[in-house]
């Protein structure tokens, strides 16, 4: 006769384990609902403060023309604040102002809606270059990409005065000024220029003196950088190319794109109305008692046996102003 033994019946392992996280999920769940949880983690706390930080680390990747001018004041205020140009080159990358190696190549561009109804481009210029009239730095500087209008440096054959005294500059301060549209004309600010503003044949850097200004024209210096012997001994003597030299230093663009007087620079070429033409500096032509130097449309400022810029004022040459927020 056997015997029949009873047996515990005991819960698949499977299926206990199923159970055992289905009852840990609803805790979980159960203490969210009443807002409960552990502290945030430290990586949580620093997601929030760099949501509310403006400095470059936490601002946002995107092309120029995504900000508006109210946005790029901010930004060129912050670049100013930098120690030199490399930490403001530094600042303007993490704001996504300039390629990913910290370059100007002329695609740092916004579109500008003139009051004229016409549509203009900028380019960035350089970083902290400029001086502002009120003190401290510009920090950001914008050249148009082309010209802005038709406009003769005089209404009459002189220098007399150079750039400061000249019809060009009085007309940009004013009905120049006035296409601009009321949101960036607000964050334009004032810098100091330097110009032979004697209008003659001067031979000594006194003749370079300063102005303030809103919208202006660029000097030969700003464009081309330093004039050197190779370049000049073709066409004017050192003491001329001195004071050329004595009225700025070259913009990061040109210098990124490396122009030279000597060659043909696209950067420098400046469309009109769909035509390329020559465009206007502010710089006086030493040859010639009328003349101031014009900007080439190929870029190309000097050529064998050429006039260097033999332009009279009262030509109408592209206008091409630089400014600064």
């Amino acid at each position: 006769m056997s015997c029949k033994k009873t047996r515990k019946i005991n819960m698949p392992r499977a299926f206990a384990l199923t159970v055992v996280a289905a009852m840990t999920l609803a805790l979980a769940f159960a203490l969210v609902g009443c807002g409960g949880g552990s502290a945030p983690s430290s990586s949580s706390s620093a997601g929030s403060s760099a949501s509310v930080s403006s400095s470059k680390n936490s601002a946002p990747k995107e092309p120029l023309d995504k900000y508006s001018w109210e946005e790029l004041s901010k930004i060129s205020d912050e670049i100013a604040q930098a120690s030199g140009e490399d930490a403001a080159i530094e600042i303007a990358k993490g704001y996504g102002l300039t390629t990913a190696d910290g370059k100007l190549d002329g695609t740092q561009t916004k579109t500008v809606n003139l009051t004229n109804g016409k549509t203009a481009t900028v380019q960035v210029a350089g970083f902290a270059h400029d001086n502002k009239t009120a003190g401290g730095k510009a920090g950001i500087t914008f050249i148009f990409k082309d010209s802005v209008g038709e406009h003769a440096m005089n209404s009459n054959d002189t220098k007399s005065g150079g750039w400061e005294a000249s019809d060009m500059r009085s007309y940009l301060n004013s009905d120049g000024l006035a296409l601009l549209p009321d949101d960036l004309k607000d964050v334009v600010v004032p810098v100091d220029k330097l110009t032979n503003n004697t209008g003659s044949s001067a031979e000594n850097v006194s003749a370079v003196t300063v102005t303030s200004d809103s919208l202006w024209l660029y000097s030969i210096a700003e464009l081309y950088g330093t004039l050197g012997d190779s370049f000049v001994n073709r066409i004017v003597r050192d003491s001329f190319r001195d004071v050329l030299n004595a009225e700025g230093t070259e913009y990061k663009l040109f210098r990124d794109m490396n122009v030279n007087g000597n060659e043909e620079n696209g950067i420098l070429s400046k469309d009109y109305d769909g035509s390329l033409e020559e465009w206007w500096s502010r710089s006086s032509n030493f040859q010639y008692t009328g003349s101031f130097i014009g900007v080439p449309d190929d870029g190309k400022l000097c050529s064998p046996g050429s006039d260097f810029g033999m332009d009279f004022s009262p030509k109408l040459y592209g206008v091409v102003p630089g400014f600064c927020i």
